[in-house]
């Protein structure tokens, strides 16, 4: 307060930095990015705070609101990288609140929207996790097939997949009607 007060709002930032990065603080961190969103004007630097504020609360498992951060900062425009990073965060609270086929919807939009990043942060693996948590186990043998050739490691999709098809297999059903 009294740096913001006394006309220093860097100090307040550093601080705000340091709590967030630094001492993992998150309670503090909120603490001071509000303050700096009631002073900043930067529009830009606005969202940055409320980001990571928005992330404090995740960490702090408080996901409603971390969602409703996200929710204000989705209802003004983002550059591509904000707003990858902010459905990013999204779709982790959707995963984390158990709306996994809300988190598998807002992941294949990411993937689809922006592939490069997608891939850099290997969100297809995320979104077989998805699926396969939904049950839906014909997309993750499909994804994780697709996935295998340019995977760092195609032993670990190769696990993956047959430990899938053993789990396949032995699903009610799976046999057929018998008698």
């Amino acid at each position: 307060d009294e740096f913001i007060e006394h006309g220093k709002p860097d100090i307040q930032k550093k601080l705000a930095g340091i709590y967030f990065e630094n001492v993992a603080d998150y309670e503090a961190s909120i603490y001071h990015f509000n303050k700096l969103l009631e002073v900043s004007i930067d529009n830009e630097e606005k969202k940055k705070f409320r980001f990571n504020i928005a992330k404090s609360y995740f960490y702090l498992h408080q996901f409603f609101q971390s969602m409703t951060e996200l929710e204000t900062l989705l209802s003004d425009k983002l550059n591509p990288q904000m707003s990858f990073e902010v459905l990013r965060l999204k779709a982790d609270l959707l995963v984390s609140s158990k709306k996994t086929e809300e988190a598998a919807i807002l992941i294949k939009r990411l993937i689809d929207e922006f592939p490069e990043r997608a891939k850099k942060e290997q969100l297809a693996l995320h979104l077989a996790v998805c699926y396969e948590e939904l049950e839906k186990y014909d997309d993750t043998i499909a994804l994780l097939t697709g996935l295998r050739d340019s995977y760092p490691n195609p032993e670990f999709i190769d696990l993956k997949l047959r430990r899938l098809k053993e789990k396949k297999k032995v699903l009610p059903g799976a046999k057929g009607l018998r008698k």
